[in-house]
This record gives structure tokens, C-alpha cells and sequence, in this order.
């Protein structure tokens, strides 16, 4: 069901055309040689970046331990006062212009800090939905900026009355 690869908390492979979030596909963080490596924390701040941009982001590359990237959208000019506002937040580590747009990049991966789980489930859940006659099932797949839970894939199954 999940086809993606996993090295610890960092995404190394899978299906190109799975969505590692709503805005994002594991193509995206493909580098030129068809490699990827890009920690989960790294694809959440990317998501929640793309969320509060409030546009489309263009992941250009990614940086070879797989905690930064340079992304792009625009305008650039809110992109990177975004990015910025989550740098103060402490979501990133660092934010810089790069000649493709903004430069982002994670903290450490042992100076990540850890949020609650009603947090984790506020920010992080993406849902899709298929219906199928007389039952709707909802799949919620949950990336969070936590260690404490990597991934959840839960499936509801409702039944319609």
C-alpha cells in the first residue's frame, strides 16, 4: 500500500507518482542521477511552507544529506518572507536566496524538537477520499515533525445510512 522507501526517517526510493504529502510527489525530490534522499521532516516543513505561501512551490533540488532544499514559487519575494517567518519559528535552520530561489534547510536531525501528538495531528494529516457504494472510505495519512510517530496510514471505513 505504501510504496515508498524508507532509510530511518528519510525517504531513499519508491514510486516517483506517490504523494509524500498533498503538494508534493517523491518525484519532486529526485535528484539528476534518479537517487533521492530527503528526510520526512524536510517534506512536512516543505508542506506547511507551501500551505501558509498559499501557492505552488518547485522543489529544485535538494541537498545531498537530504535536510535542505531549494525551492521555488511565486512571488519570490513572499516565498522567502514566509520561509523567513518560519526560520524565526525555528522550523528551519536556515533560509538564503540561491540563484533557482529560496535556500531552506531543517535543524540537525538530534536538534529537532519534538511537538505533542494533538499538534502532530493539527498540522499534519492529509486526507483523501474514494466512494464506493453503500460504504465511503477515507484514508488519512499522517506526516509529523515528531520522532514519536513516523508515519500513520489508517483507513476509516463509514458506513453511508
Amino acid at each position: 500500500m505504501w510504496s515508498v522507501d524508507w532509510d530511518g526517517g528519510f525517504v531513499v526510493g519508491g514510486d516517483g507518482n506517490r504523494r509524500l504529502t498533498p503538494s508534493f510527489r517523491l518525484k519532486e525530490f529526485r535528484k539528476p542521477d534518479g537517487t533521492v534522499r530527503v528526510h520526512r521532516e524536510l517534506v512536512s516543513a516543505l508542506q506547511l511552507l507551501r500551505d501558509r505561501f498559499g501557492r505552488s512551490i518547485a522543489v529544485r533540488r535538494t541537498e545531498p544529506d537530504g535536510l535542505g532544499a531549494v525551492v521555488s514559487g511565486e512571488p519570490i519575494a513572499l516565498l522567502r518572507d514566509t520561509a523567513n517567518r518560519f526560520n524565526a519559528q525555528g522550523l528551519f535552520a536556515s533560509v538564503g536566496p540561491h540563484s533557482d530561489g529560496v535556500a531552506v534547510r531543517i535543524p540537525p536531525i538530534e536538534q529537532l524538537s519534538s511537538i505533542d501528538l494533538d499538534q502532530a495531528l493539527e498540522t499534519a494529516f492529509s486526507v483523501t477520499s474514494a466512494s464506493d457504494s453503500p460504504c465511503l472510505v477515507v484514508t488519512l495519512t499522517c506526516w509529523t515533525l515528531t520522532p514519536l510517530i513516523s508515519e500513520v496510514d489508517m483507513i476509516w471505513v463509514l458506513a453511508s445510512g
